[in-house]
């Protein structure tokens, strides 16, 4: 169901899913990178770091807060799950 599906597209679909069973989501900022958690070498401590700006990040969170605005199960969004060391 899921194959070729973008992440976005995916996200959509559980979030929808979700919200059909009454469950409040709250949306997940765990990385700015596309790679697993977490370590204190992988330079996503903070919201920024030398691949992606802190106006990316601001970015990304008003897209996220507008693509799910309609859904009032869609209750809340992490800044930045799991803070830690960093280095910038």
């Amino acid at each position: 169901e899921f194959r070729g599906l973008h992440a976005l597209d995916i996200l959509d679909k559980v979030v929808e899913a979700l919200s059909g069973a009454g469950l409040m989501t709250i949306l997940d900022n765990h990385m700015s990178d596309n790679d697993w958690c977490c370590t204190e070498q992988d330079e996503n401590g903070l919201w920024y770091n030398d691949r992606y700006s802190e106006q990316e990040w601001v970015a990304a969170h008003v897209a996220m807060a507008k693509r799910y605005k309609a859904d009032p199960l869609v209750v809340g969004t992490e800044l930045r799950n799991e803070p830690r060391s960093a280095v910038v």
